[in-house]
């Protein structure tokens, strides 16, 4: 099945969406994670319309019918908050944790220039109001080398449905790192090029 689900959000849907997360990033305090480039808010699913939530279900059912409606996070990735970077990684799971952030859909709201996300081997691009499906702590993902220029920025919403069963056939945090370390030899080189300097502040945070 194609990861990628176009036409996410009616254009109603994304002017409501819109107005309540701009308004709210533009009046409250936000989270800066300068180590990525980016600030993060995170979103009660419970600001959305009843519709759009059962929208989001019927989209993680697409991909996995074992998972249920989590967090919501909205990011924005400008040089404004650092330097806008996602290295080759898993999201973690604890040991003892059983309920986890298993899918994502991965929503670009906003932006006005390109920056392609890897799953694995593979790149792909998004446009606004598409979403990348993504199985966040088993499939390594990261971004793309790119260096931002004044002004550009990224705008996106993960959409995280967790897990609803225990899995007792999952990776454990040494394999996630082992198997995102691998990635991060093969392909650092290219963010060598764009950030040079990035693997000794990136590991010191």
């Amino acid at each position: 099945m194609n990861p990628i689900i176009d036409n996410f959000f009616e254009q109603e849907e994304i002017e409501l969406i819109k107005t309540h997360i701009y308004d709210r990033f533009n009046k409250e305090e936000k989270y800066i994670e300068n180590m990525q480039g980016r600030a993060r808010m995170e979103i009660s699913p419970l600001d959305l319309p009843l519709t759009m939530r059962k929208k989001l279900i019927n989209y993680s059912f697409m991909f996995d019918k074992q998972c249920r409606m989590n967090t919501f996070t909205f990011v924005r990735y400008s040089n404004e908050y650092g330097v806008p970077i996602l290295v080759p990684h898993m999201d973690r799971i604890t040991p003892n944790e059983k309920i986890y952030n298993k899918l994502t859909l991965d929503y670009q709201l906003d932006s006005n220039t390109e920056w392609p996300i890897y799953v694995e081997d593979q790149e792909f691009v998004l446009k606004d109001n598409q979403a990348l499906a993504i199985n966040v702590t088993e499939n390594v993902h990261w971004r793309g080398a790119k260096k931002f220029n004044d002004g550009e920025y990224v705008d996106m919403i993960f959409f995280h449905f967790s897990n609803i069963v225990e899995e007792k056939h999952r990776l454990t945090s040494d394999e996630q790192d082992r198997i995102s370390k691998d990635y991060s030899i093969k392909h650092g080189e290219q963010l060598d090029k764009a950030i040079p300097g990035w693997r000794d502040w990136y590991e010191q945070g």
